[in-house]
C-alpha cells in the first residue's frame, strides 16, 4: 500500500515538473552563439523581412567592447532603466552618427513579433565569422522599452514644451484680444458729424427764444 502511495506521489511530481519546465521553455527566447555573445538572440528568417530600421550609429571598436561585456549574458531587456545592457547601448544611439564599412554599426529594428525590437552590432572585420558579420543582438520585451533604449520618440509623438493645436496665449498669460492700456485713452468710434443731437451742447450762445 505504501509503495503504491509511493508510486503515485512521485508521478504527480514528475508531472508537475513536466508542465513547469514546459511553459518556461515556451515562455523563453530562442537563442544562438554569436561572436560576442555565447548565447545571443536568434532571430527566425520570418521575422527580419517584417523588422524596420528605427535609428543607426557608428560606434569605436572600443565602444562595441563595452557594450559586449555589458550585454554578454543578455537575451532580452525588460528593464531599460535598470538593465546596465540597455544603459550601455542607449548612451551610444544618443549619438546618432552615419554607419560606414570600416566601423562597427549599432542598429535597432522596430518588430510585430516578440520581442517589440531588436538591437544588433555588426562588424565586418571583428564578427566575420558570424552570420551576416553580427557581433551581438538582443532583444527589448516592450515597445515602450524599446523606443527608450534606442534614444528616440515613437512615431506621431508631439515635441515636448508645445501648446496643442488651437491653443495659443500671448506671453505673460495675457488675453490675444488687444485690449487699451489702463490711464490711456482707448480709440473709440468718431460720431457721425450729420446726425442731430450727437453734437455737444452750445454753452455760448443763447438759447431758443433769446434776446
Amino acid at each position: 500500500m505504501g509503495s503504491w502511495r509511493g508510486h503515485v506521489i512521485g508521478g504527480l511530481i514528475l508531472l508537475l515538473c513536466a508542465v513547469a519546465c514546459g511553459k518556461g521553455e515556451e515562455a523563453s527566447l530562442a537563442t544562438t552563439p554569436l561572436p560576442m555573445q555565447p548565447s545571443g538572440l536568434a532571430v527566425g528568417g520570418d521575422v527580419q523581412p517584417q523588422a524596420t530600421d528605427l535609428a543607426q550609429t557608428r560606434i569605436s571598436k572600443a565602444q562595441l567592447q563595452e557594450i559586449a561585456a555589458a550585454c554578454r549574458e543578455a537575451v532580452e531587456i525588460t528593464d531599460a532603466g535598470g538593465d546596465p545592457c540597455a544603459r550601455s547601448i542607449r548612451e551610444q544611439f544618443k549619438n546618432q552618427r552615419p554607419c560606414r564599412p570600416d566601423s562597427p554599426c549599432m542598429i535597432a529594428r522596430e518588430t510585430s513579433h516578440n520581442p517589440a525590437g531588436i538591437v544588433e552590432i555588426k562588424d565586418s572585420s571583428m564578427c566575420a565569422g558570424g552570420e551576416g558579420n553580427v557581433c551581438l543582438r538582443v532583444g527589448v520585451k516592450t515597445r515602450t522599452e524599446f523606443f527608450d533604449v534606442a534614444a528616440t520618440k515613437p512615431p506621431g509623438a508631439s515635441p515636448g514644451g508645445e501648446s496643442p493645436p488651437g491653443e495659443s496665449t500671448s506671453p505673460g498669460g495675457e488675453s490675444p484680444t488687444p485690449e487699451g492700456p489702463s490711464g490711456e485713452t482707448e480709440i473709440t468710434p468718431e460720431p457721425q458729424p450729420d446726425s442731430p443731437g450727437d453734437g455737444p451742447p452750445d454753452e455760448d450762445g443763447p438759447g431758443p427764444g433769446g434776446t
